[in-house]
């Protein structure tokens, strides 16, 4: 049972890292780089389905598929994935057994 708690836990705090990184670049981007960026729909659908992909694509793609775009998203790919780590992690410290 621990583990769907933990599979659950990370899920959803790696969607809600995701979709705070996406939309707080969105914020961001200069309008010309903001047209290339995804429709609300469009971006809500990736992020639930391919996660942390998304975030990297959405870099990418939103930087015109240059190097930067490319490592800026690898960065938050990375980045996105700590919470899920941190309650993997958390969830070993109270229940050492399981």
């Amino acid at each position: 049972m621990l583990e769907v708690v933990d599979l659950l836990l990370s899920w959803i705090a790696t969607t809600a890292a995701c979709f705070y990184v996406v939309m707080r670049d969105e914020r961001r981007l200069p309008p010309e780089l903001l047209e290339r960026a995804w429709p609300s729909s469009s971006r809500a659908a990736a992020i639930i389905a391919f996660g942390q992909i998304a975030v990297w694509v959405h870099f990418w793609k939103t930087r015109r598929y240059g190097i930067r775009g490319f490592l800026l998203g690898l960065l938050w790919m990375v980045g996105t994935s700590l919470p899920a780590l941190a309650i993997g992690f958390l969830l070993d410290l109270v229940y050492p057994d399981s």
